[in-house]
């Protein structure tokens, strides 16, 4: 949660007022373990809601861009072809869908490299209770695996979440979940396959 300006503040208190809602207004207090664990939350809920997004958005494109081709073909060629565009409605939105796919994309990118980074800390520097709430508790992890799996699998952590709804402790609850049973499964030995028997070998 980025720091807020003293107007800032104020603004979200009087939505907090009128609204009935209770954001956050007082920076994290990195000494408490709850404040660390609310920002873990709400930063996990929000790598999930971005890269979903932009997965959305990709579909949008696709699916706006097969229309176009069959109600517009003449547009959808220019668009195709890179050509020069003439401005109208239909190529604006091309465009406008595609900027903001492109958009969203970057910005899942950033959450990436800053979501590494919190996890990092997650599994190596907060006191136990927080880790705790995310995994199960006293779960004896190895480091080298946790590692891997932050550097390479976070993305197709997301694409698991096959009960996403959305609602931001949920994504949480359910990403970490996800995380640790990747962790585990790297780190169980790989089952050699039995080779064949002698007898089944062909002749030479």
């Amino acid at each position: 949660m980025s720091f807020m300006k003293k107007k800032d503040v104020e603004r979200v208190e009087l939505f907090n007022q009128v609204l009935g809602t209770h954001h956050r207004t007082k920076p994290f207090d990195w000494k408490k373990s709850e404040d660390i664990i609310e920002a873990l939350t709400m930063a996990i809920a929000e790598f999930v809601d971005t890269v979903r997004m932009a997965d959305q958005l990709s579909g949008m494109c696709d699916d706006f861009d097969e229309m176009i081709e069959h109600y517009h073909p003449h547009e959808w060629s220019k668009f195709a072809a890179q050509e020069e565009w003439e401005n109208t409605e239909v190529e604006e939105a091309m465009h406008s869908l595609a900027l903001a796919y492109e958009t969203m994309k970057d910005l899942g990118a950033s959450l990436h490299g800053k979501m590494q980074e919190l996890l990092s800390l997650l599994f190596f520097a907060v006191p136990q209770d927080v880790r705790d709430h995310f995994f199960t508790r006293g779960w004896q992890f190895e480091p080298a695996d946790v590692e891997a799996v932050i550097a390479e699998d976070l993305f197709e952590i997301v694409w698991q979440m096959d009960d996403y709804d959305g609602v931001i402790e949920h994504s949480a609850a359910e990403f970490t979940e996800e995380l640790e049973n990747l962790i585990k499964r790297r780190g169980q030995p790989v089952e050699q396959q039995p080779g064949p028997e002698l007898d089944a070998l062909p002749p030479f």
